[in-house]
């Protein structure tokens, strides 16, 4: 049996940052258990993290969300978001609902790293209609971002019934604004932030700076396929850069202040 256990689908930032707590939780003789969806994402779980593969062999999927509402904007997105929404009602039906039933079905607290997107969707509300009525919490895993008017889906931590811990002051106002219920969200900062070296990300951008023969120090804009979670197009998200760059050009190019892009992984 497993006091908590903590579920990720990315062996990168979520294993970064639910292994400390796990690590930290043991010390304190709470049985932790890490469960990898890691095969779901077309990625592998590392074999040092010591976590369970809910799935034995690697998954390769085109897209990484799952809730949201399908783009509408004419361009054939919508039909590949059906059919894979499809594609994942399946691949959670026959083989990750009934694993992760059997893997979770004697612990008490189940952590994930988000509670809007496939399948975390499905497996909150696995728990949910069972007996077994575990509670979840919420991990926050990145920066929130303001959600389009046509917005239509589940809301980041609105679906976890125990608890939501965020980064910070201003996300608690994130969820209260997507009505998270105010008692339920924790600021518990993250293990990440933490443990993050100034001096040394310092040394290494002027290091990158020289590499890549910038005068000074750029913009950076860091891209995100959201439009895969169905916030919105491609085409949209292009248009808010390009709305960007046009306003911030005259204050940009008076102080030769350069703009780079560093796209997701996905893309």
């Amino acid at each position: 049996m497993s006091d908590v256990a903590f579920v990720f689908s990315n062996p990168r930032h979520h294993l970064e940052m639910m292994a400390p707590v796990a690590e930290e939780l043991t010390r304190r003789n709470v049985t932790c258990t890490l469960v990898s969806l890691a095969e779901v994402r077309g990625f592998e779980t590392p074999r040092q993290s010591g976590a369970r593969r809910v799935l034995p062999l690697n998954v390769r999927r085109r897209g990484q969300g799952g809730g949201g509402s399908p783009p509408s904007d004419g361009s054939g997105e919508e039909g590949a978001w059906r059919r894979g929404r499809l594609a994942k009602k399946l691949v959670w039906s026959l083989g990750l609902g009934p694993r992760l039933r059997w893997m979770l079905r004697r612990t008490r607290v189940i952590v994930v790293p988000n509670d809007a997107v496939y399948p975390y969707i499905e497996l909150v509300e696995q728990l949910r209609n069972t007996k077994h009525q575990a509670r979840t919490v919420l991990m926050q895993e990145g920066i929130r971002f303001p959600l389009p008017e046509s917005y239509t889906g589940p809301r980041y931590g609105s679906a976890v019934s125990a608890a939501v811990c965020a980064w910070g002051e201003g996300s608690k106002d994130f969820f209260v604004a997507s009505k998270v219920p105010e008692s339920r969200i924790v600021v518990t900062g993250t293990p990440r932030l933490d443990g993050l070296d100034v001096a040394m990300w310092k040394t290494r951008g002027q290091e990158l700076l020289v590499e890549q023969k910038l005068s000074s120090p750029p913009i950076a804009f860091l891209s995100n396929p959201i439009e895969l979670q169905g916030y919105g197009t491609k085409a949209e998200k292009l248009e808010l850069f390009a709305r960007f760059l046009a306003g911030a050009a005259p204050v940009l190019k008076a102080r030769n202040i350069p703009v780079i892009v560093k796209n997701h992984l996905y893309e």
